[in-house]
């Protein structure tokens, strides 16, 4: 998922590269404007025995920056911090600041 998002400039080419790394997509479409997008969700094609079902994850569900309205807010944030941002995410260095321990705290002594 991150390494499709790196780089994209919007749903349609977010989608498609996941798509082309094996991944089937479902949008979910707006009951009041049909044609609008409000969330997705993912899944892999199931292998092995014939009749296994695909599990499919929401965006959100898989991590909180993954549901469609943050990736929305990062496609519009044209600002120097907002690139930034991107490439941390999609390198995954954002993932080890949420395992830091809280502000003056210290571990292994």
């Amino acid at each position: 998922m991150r390494s499709a998002l790196a780089g994209s400039q919007g749903w349609e080419e977010f989608a498609d590269r996941l798509r082309r790394s094996g991944v089937v997509v479902r949008e979910r479409y707006s009951t009041r404007n049909p044609g609008e997008i409000t969330g997705y969700a993912v899944a892999l094609l199931p292998h092995g025995t014939t009749g296994e079902a695909s599990v499919w994850f929401g965006g959100g569900k898989l991590a909180p920056d993954l549901s469609l309205p943050q990736l929305q807010a990062r496609w519009h944030d044209d600002s120097p911090a907002g690139r930034a941002s991107d490439a941390e995410r999609a390198t995954g260095l954002l993932v080890g600041r949420a395992a830091a321990p809280a502000a003056g705290g210290q571990t292994g002594t």
